[in-house]
C-alpha cells in the first residue's frame, strides 16, 4: 500500500486516485482524467479555504490591536514631536455648599445660625476653608457697606426703621411707642421673639458697653426693623460731666453701634432724663435730639409685669412714649399682653422716628 501524504499540512488525507479506491472499478482513461481533476480542484479549494480563514483571524487581531494600542496612546502616552496633543476632558464645575445663614448665634426669631459667636457675644473668626460665597459660585456682597453703617434694606430711614405707611399727624391714628433702655442683655433676645410675633417695632436706646459686649443683639435690632439709639457710653449723669466728656460718651457708643451693624444713631436718651444747656449743646454739635418720655412704668422699681403693664395703661394716650427696659425679665414677660391691651383700646405702636417725624438737633422730646 502506498503511504498517504497529508496536505495541507495538519489537514486532512488526500484521497486516493478513482481507481485506487476499494469497490470501485476503473473506468476509461478520459474518465480517470476527470476525476484527478475534480480532485485537484477539491484540495484547491481546501487550501484557498485554509488559508483564507488564517488570514482573516490575523487581520482582526491586527485590528484589534490597533485599536487598544490608539486608546492607549490617547489617554497615556505623551504626545509625539509634531502631532497635536489630544484635547483635556472638559472640568467639572466646583460644588459650593450654600453660604452662611444669617448671623452668628441664636436669630431671635428662634432659628439658629450657621456662624459663630463668643459665650460673651464678640464674634468668633470663620472656620478655615469657609465658603464665603454664593451657590453659584460668585462672591458674596459684604453684609455692612463700606463706612460702617449697615445696609438699611427697602424703605428703610436714617433711623435704621422701615417706612410702614403710617402716619402719625393724621388725627384718626393714635401712636404710642414703646422704648426700651440699658440692653442689649440677657433678656433682649426674648423680647425681639415676642416683638417680632407681636409685629411690633420698638425703639432701643442702647447703652455702648452693652452694645459693644453683644455686638449680634444690636444687629438683630436693626434688621428686624427697630430703631438703635444712643443710651451714652456708660450710664453716667451727663450733666455733672465737662462738655468733652458728654462728647465722648456720645461719640463712643455711635462708634459701638456702627461696628455692630446698625446704622448711626440720631437720637440721644440722656441717663435719668437729666439734660441742661451743655448737654443740649453737645447733642447740636452731634446732630442729634434727646428723646425723653411721657409714661413711666416704673418697671425698673417694681419688677412686676403686672404692674408694669396697669402703670403703662394708666398713664398712656395718643402721641405717648413708654419707658421700660430691657434689662429686667419682668419687663420683657410685660410686653405681650401691654402690646394686646395698647391694640385693643385702638392705638397703634410705632417707633419714635415715625410717632415724631422729622427733630431738629439739640431740641428735647416727650411726647408727640
Amino acid at each position: 500500500m502506498r503511504p498517504v501524504t497529508l496536505w495541507p499540512p495538519g489537514g486532512s488525507a488526500m484521497p486516493e486516485p478513482h481507481e485506487n479506491r476499494p469497490g470501485t472499478r476503473p473506468g476509461p482513461p478520459r474518465q480517470r482524467r476527470s476525476a484527478r481533476r475534480d480532485v485537484g480542484v477539491a484540495l484547491l479549494v481546501s487550501v484557498l479555504l485554509t488559508a483564507g480563514t488564517g488570514l482573516a483571524v490575523h487581520a482582526a487581531e491586527r485590528s484589534s490591536g490597533a485599536r487598544s494600542s490608539s486608546t492607549m496612546h490617547r489617554t497615556s502616552a505623551p504626545a509625539t514631536p509634531g502631532t497635536a496633543p489630544a484635547p483635556a476632558p472638559p472640568p467639572t464645575a466646583p460644588t459650593t455648599g450654600p453660604g452662611p445663614g444669617p448671623d452668628e448665634g441664636t436669630d431671635p426669631a428662634g432659628t439658629t445660625d450657621q456662624s459663630t459667636a463668643d459665650a460673651d457675644g464678640t464674634e468668633a473668626p470663620a472656620a478655615p476653608g469657609a465658603s464665603s460665597g454664593t451657590d453659584d459660585g460668585r462672591a458674596r456682597p459684604p453684609r455692612t457697606p463700606p463706612g460702617g453703617t449697615a445696609a438699611r434694606g427697602h424703605g428703610a430711614t436714617r433711623h435704621g426703621a422701615k417706612k410702614r405707611g403710617v402716619d402719625c399727624r393724621r388725627k384718626h391714628v393714635r401712636c404710642v411707642a414703646l422704648t426700651f433702655d440699658d440692653g442689649p442683655g440677657p433678656y433682649t433676645a426674648s423680647l425681639l421673639r415676642k416683638l417680632a410675633r407681636a409685629k411690633v417695632h420698638a425703639t432701643f436706646f442702647v447703652v455702648g458697653t452693652n452694645a459693644a459686649r453683644y455686638p449680634r443683639l444690636v444687629r438683630h435690632e436693626a434688621r428686624q426693623g427697630h430703631v438703635v439709639a444712643n443710651h451714652s457710653w456708660d450710664h453716667p449723669l451727663l450733666t455733672s460731666l465737662k462738655r468733652h466728656a458728654v462728647d465722648r460718651e456720645i461719640a463712643r457708643t455711635d462708634r459701638a453701634v456702627v461696628r455692630a451693624g446698625a446704622p448711626r444713631p440720631t437720637l440721644v436718651r440722656p441717663p435719668y432724663g437729666a439734660t441742661d444747656r451743655k448737654v443740649r449743646r453737645a447733642l447740636t454739635h452731634h446732630d442729634k435730639a434727646a428723646v425723653l418720655w411721657d409714661v413711666d412704668t416704673e418697671d425698673w422699681k417694681n419688677l412686676s409685669s403686672r404692674r408694669t403693664t396697669s402703670l403703662a395703661l394708666k398713664e398712656v394716650r395718643s402721641g405717648s412714649i413708654i419707658l421700660m427696659h430691657d434689662i429686667h425679665p419682668s419687663s420683657v414677660r410685660a410686653v405681650p399682653h401691654l402690646v394686646a391691651a395698647l391694640r385693643k383700646r385702638g392705638y397703634t405702636l410705632v417707633t419714635v422716628p415715625e410717632l415724631l417725624g422729622r427733630t431738629k438737633p439739640g431740641k428735647v422730646y416727650y411726647r408727640r
